[in-house]
């Protein structure tokens, strides 16, 4: 699917590079044209010389020409439904430029070659910044324009680039092929893995409501499910790190509050980043905050499992607004954490045992409080 930003960013990324024409005028084959190179309305009527358009409308046109003649195009991409809103209106920006097609026709083999590997090997995505320079030419001739253009689209594909992640074994553990008990799977469905042995990561993806995720190995593309609570990341564990005054969500190492990073909020997925200035980001960092209240208290790590998703736009999910965490001790019993913590937490509650987490939101103005409530009352995702 198209991210729901996608649109909105690749008009503006448009009007960056083409400007806004409010005036009708003849392009160099002579054609009436308006707005950002329109030279037909939404109806299928021509622009005539003497056309007047407002700003806003025009932007509004440029998004109607991206859904109508460019979405179909572009999303026979291989893997576009992978792709966050930055890295697909870079791409829309590059074809609305380079051609609709230009995934189907020659010229573009570099292009088309990156996009295909990195379906399966992530890291080859990494390569498309890069790839988007060498795009820049007219007539063998390098363009200061192109040169421009190519240069904000690779910074807006980056935009999504993800570290090699390092993962550390907390304990035996396995590899499996399904989110299940290692016991009821065969030999051929899981791999054992020994404490402290490590894996480099090309791509994490929890699975919601349940502590295990998918992850490919960088470098061979094979795809695994493990259980997160097994495993500690490079950036992770509440180690303290100063804090800089604004969080950037693209940096998975960044930190969101004094004990939690970027990485372990949005699942190592920089396609969640919220928007800055959004109530997503203030409900974020405000559960950060809380987050360190319980981490101080109880005096050792804390680890996450599951925190922003934005895309689960559904009544009463708590993840999707910025508001929940699902949590767990790293070092300690879970049971006895959750005691801890029931007394104490005054939003959304609920302990699952059986999937190794406590999911704890702030509604109702939830909050972290060092004094023990005297009643509880639980609530359901």
């Amino acid at each position: 699917m198209t991210h729901p930003l996608t649109i909105t960013k690749a008009a503006a990324l448009i009007e960056l590079f083409e400007g806004i024409e409010v005036e009708a005028y003849l392009d160099p084959l002579g054609v009436p044209t308006l707005c950002t190179g329109m030279t037909k309305y939404s109806n299928g009527e021509r622009v005539r010389m003497g056309d007047v358009c407002y700003e806003s409308i025009c932007t509004e046109y440029t998004k109607e020409q991206i859904e109508r003649d460019v979405l179909p195009e572009v999303s026979k991409i291989p893997g576009w439904d992978n792709l966050g809103s930055n890295r697909q209106s870079a791409l829309i920006s590059f074809a609305w430029n380079m051609g609709f097609n230009f995934f189907e026709v020659e010229g573009f083999e570099d292009m088309q070659e990156a996009l295909k590997e990195g379906v399966d090997h992530p890291e080859a995505y990494e390569d498309i910044g890069c790839i988007f320079g060498l795009y820049s030419k007219s007539y063998g001739e390098q363009l200061p324009g192109l040169m421009y253009r190519r240069e904000v689209e690779s910074k807006e594909w980056n935009k999504e680039t993800i570290r090699p992640l390092k993962l550390t074994a907390s304990q035996d553990t396995f590899l499996k092929k399904a989110p299940i008990d290692d016991l009821l799977l065969s030999d051929s469905g899981k791999e054992y893995i020994e404490v402290e042995e490590e894996l480099l990561v090309s791509r994490l993806e929890e699975i919601p409501r349940d502590c295990h995720a998918w992850i490919t190995i960088y470098g061979s593309g094979k795809r695994w499910i493990i259980n997160q609570t097994h495993w500690r990341e490079q950036v992770a564990n509440n180690f303290v790190t100063k804090k800089a005054e604004k969080v950037d969500w693209y940096a998975m190492e960044d930190r969101v509050s004094k004990y939690l990073t970027v990485g372990e909020v949005l699942a190592y997925d920089p396609r969640r980043a919220p928007i800055e200035g959004s109530t997503d980001e203030k409900n974020l960092l405000k559960l950060a905050e809380e987050f360190d209240g319980i981490r101080e208290a109880w005096g050792a790590p804390i680890g996450v499992v599951g925190g922003y998703r934005p895309e689960e736009k559904i009544k009463d999910n708590y993840h999707s607004k910025g508001m929940a965490l699902d949590i767990y001790p790293v070092q300690d019993c879970l049971i006895e954490f959750s005691r801890w913590l029931a007394k104490r937490w005054t939003g959304g509650f609920l302990p699952n045992k059986q999937k190794g987490y406590v999911h704890i939101d702030s509604r109702k103005n939830g909050a972290f409080s060092k004094r023990p409530q005297q009643s509880l009352k639980s609530f359901a995702i």
